[in-house]
């Protein structure tokens, strides 16, 4: 990520700038400091080693998160701010995914999170 969309659109809003986004439709995923450094500690906990330790999260869709910030525009006594669609970048996906098809057999899932199992490596002559 090139930084967290939240903070970015914080400062343009609070500068009357418009705010930026890639494509409204877009849909995101979005972790707390207080829910990353739970999901770190869960996962420091019960590693075992090579693991991929994913939150269960929501998607929020982009449209929602300028909503939020043209409430909250409101709530503070700031201009309105204007939209500004850049488009997506090369590569970019509409939407992303937390887990995918692929991994289905090495995927664990606890209450809160999902662990990635490690794979063991054949050689390429063993395979």
């Amino acid at each position: 990520s090139r930084g967290s969309v939240i903070p970015i659109m914080l400062q343009q809003l609070l500068n009357e700038k418009p705010l930026t986004v890639t494509d409204p439709h877009m849909t995101r995923f979005f972790m707390s400091i207080e829910e990353a450094v739970s999901l770190t500690l869960q996962a420091a906990i019960m590693m075992k080693g090579g693991e991929t330790f994913i939150l269960k999260m929501e998607s929020l869709q982009l449209a929602d998160l300028l909503k939020a910030f043209h409430e909250y525009a409101a709530q503070i006594n700031a201009q309105s701010p204007d939209v500004l669609v850049v488009g997506k970048r090369p590569g970019e996906k509409l939407h992303e995914e937390l887990t995918f098809p692929h991994e289905a057999d090495a995927l664990f899932e606890h209450e809160q999170f999902y662990a990635i199992l490690p794979r063991p490596h054949l050689h390429p002559a063993f395979q």
